[in-house]
């Protein structure tokens, strides 16, 4: 039984979501529409369109033809506008992921048994079997103990005590799930 005590940082909590981003956009993707260069072409397409019927609309409005400054200052402007309304919803969301007395930024302890995979804080106690865990992984200064296609338990590389004893937990863990596996 191997364990292994920690505190995810903050900067161990954005690593998580830079891996989870990661994972996420490298998963395959079924159907013609929902490949990335598909939707970023129906998405330019549509702004085009868009872009276009205002353009004649405004033209219609004014009663003269808009000139190119007119036009590119205005798309400079919208564009800037969306983007900063992006960037603070995005810091906004950023912001709000964790308290640093929560659950996940907490002192917590994960411990490896036959029957799976259990962690301990002062906020709860979680025990995962190992059929639950589809993969495990090391990205980005952690070690990724995946349960979903988007949801892991982070476990960052600087807790373990050497880079031999991160191999050891990381064998010990694959070899706990290949076994859970083969069984009926």
């Amino acid at each position: 039984m191997t364990e292994v005590t920690y505190q995810l940082s903050q900067a161990g909590l954005t690593a998580y979501q830079f891996a989870v981003r990661d994972r996420l956009q490298k998963r395959k993707r079924e159907g013609f529409l929902e490949q990335p260069i598909v939707l970023w072409l129906i998405l330019m397409v549509s702004a085009f369109a868009v872009t276009l019927a205002g353009v004649q609309a405004i033209e219609r409005y004014l009663d003269r033809p808009v000139e190119m400054a007119e036009f590119f200052l205005g798309l400079f402007v919208g564009f800037s506008a969306m983007l900063a309304t992006v960037w603070a919803h995005y810091l906004d969301q950023r912001r709000g992921v964790a308290r640093p007395d929560g659950p996940i930024l907490s002192l917590q302890t994960v411990r490896l048994t036959p029957d799976g995979l259990e962690i301990a804080s002062k906020a709860c106690d979680v025990r995962y079997r190992w059929p639950a865990i589809e993969a495990i992984t090391e990205a980005r200064g952690l070690v990724l103990l995946w349960a979903e296609p988007g949801a892991a338990i982070a476990v960052p590389a600087d807790a373990f005590a050497s880079g031999a004893a991160r191999a050891q937990f990381i064998a010990e863990a694959e070899a706990f799930r290949s076994a859970a596996a083969a069984s009926p």
